[in-house]
């Protein structure tokens, strides 16, 4: 840690162990973010030697109190920890977080979805601070991504008030579980642009399905009444002529899908699947990327 350091390119590494009493001075000197507090740390350690990089992180985790909590209570300091606590930002360098984060490439994955608002980051933090198992806790960071991160792209517009765009994974999940559809299972294809969805207000709630077609233009793939049932007569008119209006055609087919509605009531009754960490942290990645394009 001392050839390391800054101070020891100038050669002074021979003196300093020349003239040290005992290890925390020795740790002092290598450091002078070290202090009688924090000097313990270099105790946990582990072996063999670490790269020099990984030494000059461990010094700047020195100015993080939240970093310094977790490396003064942790029976062995490797590099990977170190990595690790140096990616992710301050505020997540707390032992509810960090317990489940594996390597540095998850920090970085956390450090990402938090970018960009403090607010945000504030409720990741009290999110996954309630996690009880890594399966949860991937599940938590991949919710709060959809639902705070990537928003909807632009749906065509519709100008009349009984007319509600869904613009949010949070908010398309919530009309779902209201009206009693299957929605959730339609999140890639909203995220993607391959479909839109709209509630119309009439005689009932009705989610509308925009898709759009080559050349351009849109057409109604689906008309959705509460609990999946026919869509009544009256509102299906007034559909028709309102999307009309904005240039979007009716082509939709009513279909009595039972395996969504089997796979819906099987949720409510507590038999949801759970997806593997792995898995969500794949599609985190992949969503990601596709954002950045």
């Amino acid at each position: 840690m001392m050839i390391s350091n800054p101070i020891a390119s100038n050669g002074n590494a021979q003196l300093a162990f020349n003239h040290i009493r005992d290890w925390r001075e020795a740790g002092c000197l290598a450091d002078p973010r070290l202090s009688p507090d924090t000097v313990s740390i270099l105790k946990a350690l582990t072996l063999p030697l670490w790269e020099k990089a990984d030494y000059r992180l461990l010094s700047d985790l020195l100015e993080s109190e939240n970093a310094i909590g977790i490396l003064r209570h942790t029976p062995a300091v490797s590099p990977n920890l170190v990595r690790l606590l140096h990616r992710l930002p301050g505020p997540f360098r707390i032992p509810r977080v960090i317990r489940f984060i594996r390597n540095e490439d998850e920090a970085t994955i956390i450090s990402r979805i938090s970018m960009g608002c403090i607010d945000r980051s504030r409720s990741l933090i009290s999110k996954l601070q309630t996690s009880q198992s890594r399966s949860d806790f991937w599940d938590k960071a991949s919710s709060h991504f959809l639902d705070r991160c990537i928003p909807f792209p632009e749906a065509p517009k519709i100008i009349d008030p009984r007319v509600t765009p869904i613009r949010t994974v949070d908010s398309l999940r919530s009309c779902g579980l209201k009206l009693h559809l299957c929605l959730r299972n339609f999140i890639g294809e909203a995220l993607s642009g391959e479909q839109s969805f709209y509630v119309f207000n009439g005689e009932k709630q009705i989610v509308v399905s925009v898709t759009p077609r080559v050349g351009g233009r849109s057409v109604i793939s689906q008309m959705s009444a509460p609990d999946n049932m026919p869509v009544s007569p009256s509102d299906r008119s007034t559909i028709i002529q309102v999307f009309g209006d904005a240039g979007i055609q009716d082509e939709s087919v009513y279909v009595n899908d039972w395996p969504s509605e089997l796979d819906r009531r099987l949720n409510r009754l507590g038999n949801e699947q759970v997806e593997l960490p792995g898995e969500l942290y794949a599609k985190i990645n992949d969503l990601m990327s596709f954002h950045a394009r």
